[in-house]
């Protein structure tokens, strides 16, 4: 990276492991923006109180998801909130993007999609961004393995922290090893509950791997 171009920290969200709260979904685009912003101040307060954020920083977040299937999903799980609208991810989105460098991007329903475009960005990245911010990935058990295979990883994994959604992270000791002491939670950001029904709407699988999503460079 050139002495004058600005350094930056890249946020890497799995959309369909770290589930924005409802309080914020429901309040759709107003609600976005306060996500985004929640994330932003969040992550700074975090890298600021330990040291390691320079002033100069630019934030860049990428949000990949299974978009049909994470719609699905809040829609059996809140149709009974008189608050909820079919259009509240559509909006919450609109609004979450609203922040000039942060993205929503819908890897579709292919398996493990929205993994792999975070692995295929988390390998863009990993040389040149200050810091790294890994958001939702404790919820799947093959983040680990891929984690160490990740190129660069074993140079750069100081860079890599985590930030925490879910309140109950038993399962899941090995990947939280990997990151200790660089682990760091924003209350009321996230559920703090899987959402169960994701489970139940299946993403399409492909027996090719050539057929799997890749992230243009």
């Amino acid at each position: 990276m050139s002495s004058n171009q600005k350094r930056h920290i890249a946020v890497l969200i799995d959309g369909d492991g770290a589930l924005f709260n409802e309080n914020l979904v429901l309040k759709s685009v107003e609600g976005g923006i306060i996500a985004a912003n929640l994330l932003d101040q969040g992550i700074r307060h975090y890298l600021w109180g330990s040291g390691d954020l320079s002033q100069t920083c630019n934030m860049f977040a990428y949000m990949f998801m299974n978009k049909q299937g994470l719609s699905a999903a809040m829609t059996d799980f809140w149709k009974d909130d008189p608050r909820f609208k079919p259009s509240c991810l559509d909006n919450f989105l609109a609004g979450f993007t609203q922040h000039k460098l942060f993205l929503a991007i819908d890897a579709g329903q292919r398996s493990q999609a929205a993994d792999t475009k975070i692995f295929e960005r988390l390998e863009v990245e990993i040389e040149n961004a200050e810091h790294i911010i890994l958001v939702g990935i404790a919820h799947d058990y093959g983040y680990e393995n891929r984690l160490k295979q990740c190129k660069g990883y074993e140079i750069f994994n100081h860079k890599l922290h985590l930030l925490k959604t879910y309140k109950d992270y038993h399962n899941h000791r090995k990947i939280l090893r990997m990151f200790k002491p660089r682990i760091f939670t924003i209350e009321g950001l996230f559920l703090e509950q899987k959402l169960e029904p994701l489970e139940s709407f299946s993403p399409i699988h492909f027996s090719s791997s050539s057929e799997r999503i890749g992230l243009s460079r």
